[in-house]
């Protein structure tokens, strides 16, 4: 019997291109969404390191065909950026219950409404996962509070913690969630075009 071949497609090589214009797509995204988090930041010394550990790109092309891109941080201070702290610290955050239920958590800090409060003596592991000591002469005290009226108080705990208002309550930023949702229409469109424009008829034989 005569076989005559009418029509083949390279799928491999349709595969490849696609892929390629995706990851072009989502490394564009990436960067788009690093710049918006870093403008949500703000200026806060505080947040130094947050806005200097920022990054993003592709991450790679899995086994099973997903094009993967990230932005993140290394830096333990983009929790507080987040979720803010002390009493103005977001009770939405899905994670609270863990947190608190966690040996980062204070639990003095429930009888000032949760704010940032003085441990009592001990050691004890930071957010910054390094083991800290105190010698327990502010057990209990509202530090949000103290640093307020004292000024030579807010003094010394800068010096003493290397960095600005150390006790200071900080309002939830919500910089990744922010840069993500402003930029969802935007990630769909993007992605949708690549599917609206690619050329499947190109790699037809």
């Amino acid at each position: 019997m005569a076989l005559e071949q009418l029509l083949s497609f390279d799928g491999d090589g349709a595969y490849e291109a696609f892929k390629q214009k995706v990851e072009a797509i989502v490394e564009k995204l990436c960067d788009t969404i690093l710049s918006n988090a870093k403008t949500s930041l703000g200026s806060d010394e505080f947040y130094e390191a947050v806005r200097g550990s920022l990054h993003g790109g592709l991450v790679k092309m899995a086994e099973d065909g997903m094009v993967t891109g990230q932005v993140g941080t290394d830096a333990w201070q983009a929790f507080i950026a987040e979720w803010g702290s002390g009493s103005e610290m977001d009770e939405d955050n899905p994670e609270l219950v863990s947190y608190k239920a966690s040996t980062y958590w204070n639990e003095l800090r429930s009888a000032n409404d949760d704010a940032i409060t003085g441990r009592p003596a001990g050691q004890y592991l930071g957010l910054d996962d390094k083991v800290h000591r105190t010698y327990g002469k502010l057990a209990g005290v509202n530090l949000e509070w103290l640093m307020a009226i004292d000024p030579e108080f807010a003094a010394w705990a800068e010096k003493v913690t290397n960095g600005p208002n150390p006790f200071k309550a900080r309002v939830p930023l919500h910089f990744m969630r922010t840069a993500l949702e402003s930029n969802r229409n935007l990630i769909m469109d993007q992605l949708n075009g690549v599917l609206e424009t690619f050329q499947f008829g190109d790699f037809f034989i």
